[in-house]
């Protein structure tokens, strides 16, 4: 398939005989599919493409991965895939009509088959759970449900001593280059049985999951830990400040399989509260697959509320997982 533009004749209940063209926006059109993508309509002045245009350009975010389709001249349908660190993207999808349900699929596909999959290994897209028919669209498109994530926050102090780790026999080093290794060995660790997005396993090499994680949000290096036994690391905690507000991320807790189940997670947690806690901050966010029911008892027997649900979809690119 070509990888800059894909025509074909749609076999659409309701359709004229109009060819379909399905390719990136370029030139004076991309304004026009921003406006697509933001409102489901065609008006390049609309104030939300000014304003989403002021944001990703104050974020340093890239826009030349905006695919349109098109019936004739008229663009219906549009989605963006933004990259990111780790060899991973993020789509979003312009709203949905009837029209857009019939060639969303195709369209997905196009802009999935338009990437390198030397620079890029997984595509993910977050929805909200009553975006059904999107939902549906992104699997006729070849996208695999991860999960449903939990947004968890929590605000206030840590209401008891910080723990300590010495009486389990456990170091803590923070991030630094040279401890880089031991923190690719316990997130490598962290993921056998593990129930938090099982589905992502083997999609990428660790060191591309740690430049992941060291972009979410903003990577703070002090708050970035390594448990280890000995010589052995054996969890991690990683902890970034939010985009938004006087706010930390919990981006990844992780502990390996025989030290589960021993109350270690709950220290750890509380320890990186503590710690977010004297750098004068007091709310924490988190997203948990839903599934993981040991992990989402913990945050909330630690004072984590829920905020929202969102589903998460993903799509491996060709070769990707041969890592």
């Amino acid at each position: 398939m070509n990888r800059e533009e894909r025509r074909i004749r749609p076999k659409m209940a309701n359709m004229d005989s109009y060819q379909w063209t399905f390719s990136r926006a370029t030139g004076q059109k991309h304004r026009q599919a921003l406006a697509v993508l933001l409102t489901g309509g065609t008006d390049s002045s609309d104030p939300a493409v000014q304003q989403f245009l002021n944001f990703t350009r104050s974020q340093g975010l890239r826009l030349d991965e905006l695919w349109v389709a098109r019936q004739g001249t008229k663009p219906i349908a549009s989605v963006l895939i933004v990259p990111s660190a780790g060899h991973t993207a993020i789509m979003f999808l312009s709203p949905r009509s009837v029209v857009v349900d019939e060639v969303m699929p195709t369209l997905i596909q196009s802009a999935c088959g338009g990437q390198d999959p030397q620079h890029l290994r997984l595509i993910q897209c977050l929805l909200d759970p009553s975006q059904e028919q999107q939902r549906q669209s992104l699997r006729a498109a070849r996208f695999e449900d991860l999960a449903v994530l939990v947004y968890m926050q929590r605000c206030g102090e840590v209401r008891s001593s910080p723990p300590h780790f010495e009486d389990v026999g456990l170091t803590v080093l923070r991030w630094n280059n040279a401890s880089r290794c031991q923190f690719a060995t316990a997130i490598t660790a962290s993921y056998e049985a593990t129930l938090d997005c099982p589905g992502l396993l083997g999609l990428r090499r660790i060191d591309e999951v740690i430049d992941g994680h060291q972009a979410t949000g903003r990577f703070c290096p002090e708050t970035w830990f390594v448990f280890c036994r000995g010589h052995d690391p054996i969890g991690v905690m990683l902890l970034n400040e939010a985009a938004q507000g006087d706010t930390f991320e919990l981006v990844y807790l992780g502990l390996a399989k025989a030290f589960r189940r021993q109350g270690l997670a709950r220290r750890i947690l509380r320890f990186g509260l503590e710690v977010v806690h004297r750098r004068g901050v007091s709310g924490v966010i988190l997203a948990v697959d839903e599934r993981n029911m040991p992990a989402v008892n913990l945050y909330r027997g630690l004072g984590f509320r829920s905020t929202g649900r969102k589903v998460a979809m993903i799509y491996a690119l060709p070769n990707s997982n041969s890592v």
